[in-house]
């Protein structure tokens, strides 16, 4: 084992023991799920719950979470309409409930697959109203409210 001259292994491990346990600190304090996480979490969750989801629509993934600075609630749906319908019948869905229109994108690239994201947001939180090609994928659109980075 190499050893730095006059550096003794008891310091060595100390200094091991020390790195270590300051890297788990670092780990909890990232990873840990704080006061705040909880309610942007369950606030993200009254907004998706208050959207009326378009009639027809079946729900086929649904999930809710968080990180240390992040919240994510997730639902994916699928329907036998075409994108302008669906287009049409969210943006005046989530108008009515206040959300603002930001952008919308739209990729038809070979190979990938038709896909098409509206983005919207309201106060601190963005949601993500994505369109996918149905034969690929397996559902039609997702509902996304996320909530920092």
């Amino acid at each position: 084992m190499f050893l730095i001259k006059g550096l003794k292994p008891e310091i060595i491990v100390k200094s091991l023991i020390c790195i270590i346990t300051i890297g788990a600190l670092i780990w909890w304090l990232v990873e840990s799920d704080s006061p705040n996480m909880k309610e942007k979490l369950e606030e993200a969750k009254v907004e998706y719950n208050s959207l009326e989801i378009m009639p027809d629509s079946i729900q086929v993934y649904f999930d809710a979470s968080n990180k240390a600075s992040s919240v994510l609630v997730d639902g994916y749906y699928d329907i036998d309409a075409e994108y302008q319908q669906i287009k049409e019948y969210y943006i005046a869905e989530l108008q009515n409930n206040g959300w603002k229109l930001d952008d919308e994108q739209v990729s038809n690239e070979l190979g990938k697959g038709n896909y098409n994201e509206l983005s919207f947001h309201k106060g601190e939180y963005n949601l993500y109203l994505d369109f996918y090609d149905r034969v690929s994928q397996g559902y039609t659109y997702d509902i996304a409210i996320t909530w920092g980075r």
